[in-house]
């Protein structure tokens, strides 16, 4: 479980905040989107849950969160948010500030696993990504309309060749053995995780389906991955749940940033920016600076389980070359 933030908005129900690596066996970072919680976004999701709440005696449904989530991306592009193109004058990283920013995500965590509830803990990581293909594929809850499906299907299947052309790593949309899973549920389809899950793979714990299944409506969407060991950790399986309930630009944001994320970047920062690895959810899309810190982590210069400090004088020489004038 995460730490929880309350948030003044009239509901009874704190607003909870996710975001974990795992550290059992191996490791596990977790995302989830909209971590810099927005005092007026988040009280307008609340709000229309509530008048649900109040209406139908229950808690939520897939109703009002539709409702909520909608009306939360409005409040947030009416707030210079959710933006899908960054401004001329913003997209120059120099080669240190690329350098040091792929230092603030790919080696740092904020949360991890304790006694079965997610804490903050700020940690170290070493170096991770994925060695072998990246096969993703979808499992739709009943109540994803089948124009929905295809409509969801289209945008990852492209978005994966984009990412694929960016690291030059093999990624496919396929139903041929996965090892990649992306859960699109609804609201009432939460409780179905961990049969689903474990329909896909039995090497991912129980634990990432509670999660999923636990998560309070201010959790959007979140990644999971899973890798080979703490001290070389290659990637080998995950999982992305995305709330069947999001439109337009909210489910392009969580299919943009929880793919990304789950390539081996677990960390997010407000201090790196224009990027959507950071907490105040300006960027929506991938960036082109989101696209440099990604050819720096496939760039084969580097080695699965490095430290900072032994990454630091490769980064830097790529990030010179990434930056270097034409």
């Amino acid at each position: 479980m995460g730490s929880r933030l309350a948030v003044d908005t009239g509901c009874s129900v704190p607003v909870r905040v996710h975001r974990a690596r795992w550290r059992d066996r191996i490791r596990q970072p977790h995302r989830v989107r909209f971590r810099q919680v927005m005092q007026i976004g988040l009280a307008a999701l609340c709000l229309a849950n509530c008048a649900e709440q109040q209406r139908q005696s229950t808690v939520y449904d897939s109703e009002a969160a539709s409702l909520g989530y909608e009306r939360l991306a409005e409040t947030l592009k009416q707030h210079g948010q959710l933006k899908t193109h960054v401004e001329p004058g913003r997209q120059q990283v120099s080669a240190t500030q690329l350098a040091r920013n792929f230092e603030k995500i790919a080696f740092f965590s904020e949360y991890s696993l304790e006694d079965g509830e997610y804490v903050a803990h700020r940690g170290t990581l070493r170096l991770q990504r994925w060695e072998t293909p990246l096969r993703a594929t979808i499992v739709f809850g009943e109540s994803v309309s089948p124009e929905k499906q295809a409509n969801f299907r289209g945008s990852v299947a492209g978005y994966l060749q984009r990412l694929e052309a960016i690291t030059g790593h093999s990624m496919q949309l396929t139903t041929q053995d996965p090892n990649f899973l992306i859960l699109v549920l609804s609201t009432e389809e939460l409780d179905q995780a961990n049969r689903l899950i474990r329909r896909f793979s039995r090497q991912i714990p129980r634990h990432i389906g509670r999660s999923i299944a636990s998560s309070h409506p201010s959790v959007l969407c979140s990644a999971y991955t899973i890798a080979s060991s703490e001290t070389t950790p290659s990637l080998f399986a995950g999982v992305a749940f995305i709330r069947s309930e999001h439109r337009g630009i909210m489910m392009q944001a969580c299919i943009h940033e929880e793919l990304a994320q789950a390539l081996g970047m677990p960390n997010d920062n407000l201090g790196v920016f224009p990027s959507i690895f950071n907490d105040n959810e300006e960027y929506a899309l991938l960036t082109d600076h989101d696209e440099q810190l990604l050819q720096i982590l496939y760039d084969p210069r580097l080695q699965v389980g490095m430290t900072r400090t032994e990454a630091r004088s490769i980064v830097t020489l790529i990030a010179e070359e990434l930056t270097a004038a034409p």
